[in-house]
């Protein structure tokens, strides 16, 4: 078999030569809609950059940007250990004498090429996220340090309460059990 302007042209009538080509073709197909499916996963993290360089911040929240690490690592789990897509068919164990067609028309289709683009740009939105994902838990941290120094405010606000008014001292006492119980 050979190509010829983006067609196949069979030597032989034999289904091996076909099935060898056929493999490849599936491998291409698979390896195609996993494409597409990280098209849409960049499409939905394209706001990310663009919002972090006009406001510093991004409106995705936690939750989301977990739900997006997530779905990259099935992306690429599936791309690298559940597809397949580089190994070749145990069928050429048996059909040796077709496995270079199989290997040919692989090269043609520049399967192993596009899985190196897609673990390449795998990559990048993994680091996108990443980064978010830093940028959130400093957020985090940062409101969480605000809460205990308005709680130490308060703590000193009612011990100043306290010690200058002996009528605060009672409920002082009430609150303080309240917040220690729990």
């Amino acid at each position: 078999a050979y190509f010829k302007n983006n067609i196949v042209i069979l030597r032989t009538g034999d289904p091996l030569e076909k099935l060898a080509i056929s493999f490849a073709f599936a491998q291409s197909a698979k390896l195609a809609v996993l494409e597409a499916s990280l098209d849409v996963t960049i499409e939905d993290t394209r706001a990310i950059p663009e919002q972090l360089a006009k406001t510093g911040r991004s409106k995705f929240t936690s939750k989301q940007v977990a739900k997006l690490v997530g779905r990259v690592f099935l992306q690429r789990n599936e791309a690298n250990l559940y597809s397949n897509i580089l190994d070749c068919p145990d069928f050429f164990w048996e059909a040796e004498g077709f496995e270079p067609l199989y290997r040919r028309v692989n090269r043609y289709l520049d399967i192993e090429d596009r899985v190196l683009i897609l673990n390449k740009r795998l990559d990048i939105v993994n680091d996108l996220l990443d980064s978010l994902n830093g940028q959130l838990e400093i957020r985090n941290s940062h409101r969480l340090e605000i809460i205990i120094i308005l709680l130490i405010m308060f703590e000193i606000l009612l011990e100043v309460a306290k010690e200058s008014t002996p009528l605060f001292a009672l409920p002082v006492q009430l609150f303080r059990r309240l917040i220690l119980r729990r």
